[in-house]
């Protein structure tokens, strides 16, 4: 059993009422809205000795109103559901349930009313750029972008599944509005993080060729798995910001339309001819979240069985589900290089999840698909896991720092403020180490002229440039620790700005350094080189570090308040809904016996119980009844 933190109360003490279950099911609530878009689970919650129940749903009304997963017979303990309005309208959810161990049956029905959003959808947070993190580095939207276009040609169909936290940021970045014939499935809106089991693990699984399967089909699949907040606690004075960070809203983008890639099967006459797949993962990880399964699909509720999730686990799902097909090749690319050779990867991926080892994996689908008689009969799909990336990015400019100068850069850094969610989601995560990075390219005339290519500097002694944030008179912060990274992508040996490619000064800050400083401030950056030689800065842009998916806790069951009423006590309890909980009862603050379980609860709810009598004083404690 989980305990969690304990709400005393101490009453006048009396005997212990005896145990109060109930044998029977109890519905959810009989009307639920919705605005078109949103998702809501609706439980039908079986008694605590009825262990397995067989439930029959169906949906009536004017199709197309709302989705309910699932919508075929099966057996389960509690009979859980989740309602997606699709569009506005009335749909009715009637629901036959049969307990096998005695033979009970009833019905529960809930009326499910979808209403159009009369307003825009608003995030508590300000979209920022995403970013692609691999093993060693962060690849700017632009820049992952860039290496697309380097290889794989225009006329080709491209499909990113981006399952990582911030994959919305990628999604909705203006550096893809117009790329060509690109479909993007995205496991979340902008800013905000994946989940562990949710989106990402449903979508890999229905990532496969079938007949009348299309990206559309993986999308809804993930959206099924998705994570949904739990309702907001007592008291949460932000409740749409609680609902941002704590679910998974998927999104699409690019300019072609989920149903608008096919993934029919490859034959002498289908459309596509050949597909190409490649599975990157920067930092792969290994979790245990509670997961409740619906028929195949995965969803994170904080009281199913634990499971251990793998982010390779997706990897293989795949590989499987494309294994054996024609024209089709199949590359993966995840985690750290392998110590004998950094062109491979360890544990069973083809090559490290390093920046230059996705740029060769995609180089070679460009080959393949460049030397096919037609690249617009060809496929490229690359699906993504963890880690993602956000922060602030600076508009290219070109300004010249002299040896033995200092400059002013042309753009000032913005942070966001603490009443952004972002700031919560970037706190919350113990390991977030952000970075300033600073583009520059050598400049031996001493103009901001553009380089065509160029060989990487040889490494700058500590102490050779320092970057400094100001946020006015006093409050100045000077950063002289960098490392320097070249990404070279083609491994030409060359720098290549025109083509994405180039070479950075990375500049690590603390978060209590950023935050206690600069949290929604606009700070001037004064660059000073203090090398011998003369560099161009061209561009700056602030990550807040990677981000793993993420499996927050939900809020503990909590007594909010307690009265006497009757010779009885009542206790107002604040818990989240359909999910069960014990309250208990001890006399000494050692043995504790429950007092009432299995509550049919709203979020907020009454329980009433006998006051105990013949001792000095009774104390109440709740906490979360886990499923056996």
């Amino acid at each position: 059993m989980r305990y969690l933190p304990l709400r005393w109360i101490v009453v006048l003490a009396g005997l212990i009422a005896p145990i109060i279950t109930a044998r029977a099911h109890f519905c959810g609530p009989p009307e639920i809205k919705l605005t078109v878009g949103e998702t809501l689970s609706w439980r039908i919650t079986a008694d605590l000795v009825e262990k397995e129940t067989v439930y029959t749903p169906k949906l009536t009304g004017s199709n197309g109103v709302a989705q309910v997963y699932p919508l075929t017979g099966f057996s389960s303990r509690h009979g859980d559901f989740l309602l997606t309005g699709l569009a506005p309208g009335t749909n009715i959810l009637s629901v036959h349930w049969l307990y096998l161990g005695n033979g009970f049956s009833s019905d529960c029905a809930v009326s499910i009313v979808v209403v159009a959003d009369p307003r825009p959808l608003s995030y508590p947070t300000v979209p920022r750029e995403g970013s692609l993190v691999t093993y060693d580095d962060q690849l700017p939207a632009d820049t992952f972008r860039s290496m697309i276009d380097r290889f794989i040609p225009a006329e080709s169909q491209k499909l990113l599944v981006l399952t990582e936290c911030f994959a919305g940021n990628i999604a909705k970045s203006p550096s893809f509005q117009n790329a060509p014939n690109t479909c993007i499935l995205s496991a979340t809106v902008q800013n905000q993080t994946g989940k562990y089991g949710g989106y990402h693990d449903d979508a890999a699984r229905a990532l496969k060729q079938e007949a009348g399967r299309s990206a559309r089909t993986v999308h809804e699949q993930g959206v099924k798995g998705k994570k949904t907040s739990p309702p907001p606690p007592h008291g949460e004075t932000n409740q749409f910001a609680f609902l941002f960070m704590n679910s998974e809203w998927p999104i699409t983008g690019g300019t072609l339309a989920p149903e608008g890639f096919s993934l029919e099967p490859i034959t002498a006459n289908s459309a596509v001819k050949s597909r190409h797949i490649v599975v990157f993962m920067g930092d792969p990880q290994v979790k245990n979240v509670r997961i409740e399964m619906h028929g195949d699909v995965t969803v994170p509720l904080p009281f199913g069985a634990v499971v251990t999730i793998r982010d390779a686990a997706d990897r293989d799902a795949i590989k499987q589900n494309f294994s054996g097909q024609p024209n089709t090749t199949f590359m993966t690319a995840g985690g750290e290089p392998n110590p004998n050779d950094a062109r491979q990867g360890l544990n069973g991926w083809d090559m490290p999840g390093t920046s230059r080892a996705l740029a060769r994996a995609i180089q070679a689908v460009g080959d393949a698909i460049r030397n096919s008689p037609n690249p617009a009969r060809e496929q490229f799909i690359l699906f993504v896991g963890d880690h993602g990336g956000t922060g602030f990015v600076s508009a290219p400019f070109r300004t010249n720092a002299a040896a033995q100068s200092s400059i002013f850069l042309p753009e000032a850094l913005t942070v966001f403020g603490s009443e952004d969610a972002l700031y919560e989601l970037i706190s919350r995560d113990p390991n977030g180490t952000p970075q300033l990075h600073v583009q520059i390219e050598p400049n031996n005339n001493r103009t901001p002229a553009l380089a065509s290519a160029f060989a990487p500097p040889v490494t700058f002694a500590p102490g050779s440039f320092s970057l400094t944030l100001s946020g006015g008179p006093g409050n100045e912060l000077t950063l002289a620790d960098f490392t320097q990274f070249n990404l070279d992508w083609d491994g030409d040996g060359l720098i290549s700005p025109a083509g994405g490619e180039y070479f950075t000064l990375r500049f690590p800050i603390t978060e209590f350094q950023l935050f206690s400083r600069f949290l929604g401030g606009s700070p001037a950056l004064r660059f000073e080189n203090r090398s011998d030689q003369n560099v161009t800065v061209t561009r700056f842009r602030l990550e807040y570090g990677s981000a793993p998916r993420t499996a927050y806790p939900i809020p503990p069951p909590r007594i909010r308040k307690l009265s006497l009423k009757s010779g009885q006590v009542q206790l107002t309890v604040v818990a989240l809904q359909f999910e069960n909980y014990v309250v208990e009862v001890s006399t000494d603050l050692k043995t504790w016996l429950p007092l009432s379980t299995n509550q049919p609860i709203t979020e907020v709810s009454t329980i009433t119980a006998a006051i105990p009598q013949r001792v000095g004083a009774a104390s109440y404690r709740l906490r979360w009844l886990e499923t056996p």
